[in-house]
Order: C-alpha cells, then structure tokens, then sequence
C-alpha cells in the first residue's frame, strides 16, 4: 500500500483458486481505480449490491467508478491489479491546470483499456516494491500522470479556459531546489515543494520542468550524482558513505544511477581523477 498526496494506492495479488469477494470500501468523496495487471477469468463487478455486467478482464483493462456507488468484485480465480483511490479534491487540484480547461468530474468505465494506465499502473507496482529507491518524488509524479491520464480521458469539462506555460521565477526556483536539497536523507513530496513556491502541484511541476529541462525527480537525482562527484574528489570516504551522505538508498543503488547518468561506475570514475 502507497499513500502519496494525490491518491492511496494498493497492489493486491490473489494466489487462491478462490479468492471471493472483495471487501466494502468506506462510502467517501473519492473516486477509485482497478487496473488488472494480469488477466481474470470469470470476475464480476457490483454496485449497491446489484450485479453490473462486463466482459473478461483481461491484462490491460480496468474499472473506474465512484465511492458513493459501494463498488465489490468477486474474484473466482487468481488475479493481480492495482487499486487506486483518488479523493475529489486531489482530482480537482490534479486536473485544474489541463490544457484546455480543468476535469472535475469523471464518468463511471465499468470495463475499459487503456495501455496508459496499465503501464502507469505496472510502474506505481515496481516503485511500490521499492519506495526508498523510487523516491516519494517518483511516486509522486507517477500519482500525476494517473489523475491527467484519467481527466484528460474520462474527465466532464466544467470550465474551458486558455492554458498557459510558465516557467518558475528565479525566487521560486530557489525555494524549490533549496527545500528538496536541504536535507538528501528527507525527499520532500511534491505537494510540500510547490505549496511552498504557492503554487498548485500540477503546475508546479510543468514550470519547474520548463525552468530546468528536467522533471524535480530527474533534477534531484542529477543533484545527487554531483554532490557524490565531490565527495568522491574532496574526501576519503567509502562509497557507502557517500551513497548514504547523497541520499541514495544503499551502494548498489547509488551505483545504479549513477552508471545511467555518467557511463562508468563510481569507483572508476573516482579512480580516473586521481591518476
């Protein structure tokens, strides 16, 4: 299970022969999301206990409907998917700054397809294994993706306006990269970094994108590899050290991007400056 500032995600994987009923969700103003991330034979869908009638969910298909109508599903036979609450406010927030207008309300999919979504929910399930690694920016922008996935072709128009591109002003830009580098063992969330540039996450992220050519993830992760790059020049420490000092989760992963993002492993890259 994920909670992030957008949405509560929940990676669920049935072994059984019989996995059953699923259980109620508390009725709330939220919206919630299944993505079967491998094929069922034999599921069925019900709202107000009353049966609803679909095809086979198959690897790729997916259910959007709303809290208030008390979905359950009856899983004959083992399965796989995420699960996907989005409260109403955080869809609101998330779809407020979408070209063309923002997407307030989303229409019931009792079975749909959606390539985007299955591979959006296939990369939330592998950050989910491994949150340190991901990051809680990652996870974040994942949780970003979905909602514009989901307004942008399940939403009901309320406003048509003209969308703007902007870019963060040199004030905003200090206070996001300062906040997300104050402390490399701490990852702030998104909604933290653009609540302090007073801005709305969503476009927050497109400015800051905008300002520096890289999403904040990629930007932090850059960050990350130059301050290693010092410490590596500057001091003895181990590269455990400096994998820790740097806010990578352990040694293999600060090796991991590090290679991505230079070509050579850190040893020999450390090596190479000090012939």
């Amino acid at each position: 299970m994920l909670k992030t500032d957008q949405i509560l995600a929940t990676h669920l994987h049935g072994i059984a022969r019989e996995a059953g009923m699923s259980q109620k969700i508390p009725v709330g103003n939220a919206n919630v999301v299944s993505i079967q991330l491998r094929s069922t034979v034999g599921a069925e869908v019900w709202k107000h206990g009353h049966h609803v009638p679909t095809e086979a969910f198959h690897k790729g298909t997916f259910f959007l409907g709303h809290l208030a109508d008390e979905p359950t599903a009856y899983m004959p036979n083992e399965f796989e998917c995420v699960i996907l609450m989005i409260p109403q406010v955080s869809l609101m927030e998330i779809c407020q700054d979408q070209p063309g207008g923002a997407y307030v309300e989303l229409r019931d999919v009792d079975h749909g397809e959606d390539a985007v979504l299955f591979h959006l929910g296939m990369a939330l399930k592998l950050a989910m294994r491994q949150p340190d690694i991901a990051g809680s920016l990652l996870l974040d922008q994942l949780s970003l993706a979905i909602g514009s996935r989901l307004c942008s072709a399940y939403g009901s128009p309320v406003e048509t306006r003209t969308y703007r591109r902007r870019v963060l002003t040199r004030r905003e830009q200090r206070i996001a990269t300062d906040l997300m580098t104050a402390d490399l063992e701490r990852e702030p969330s998104l909604a933290e970094v653009a609540a302090a540039c007073g801005l709305p996450t969503r476009q927050f992220v497109d400015a800051f994108r905008a300002s520096t050519g890289m999403s904040p993830y990629r930007w932090l992760r850059a960050f990350r590899v130059e301050r290693a790059k010092g410490l590596m020049q500057t001091t003895s420490l181990e590269l455990s050290d400096i994998a820790y000092a740097c806010g990578f989760a352990d040694q293999s992963h600060f090796t991991r991007v590090f290679s991505a993002m230079t070509g050579c492993t850190p040893g020999l890259w450390r090596r190479a400056r000090q012939t």
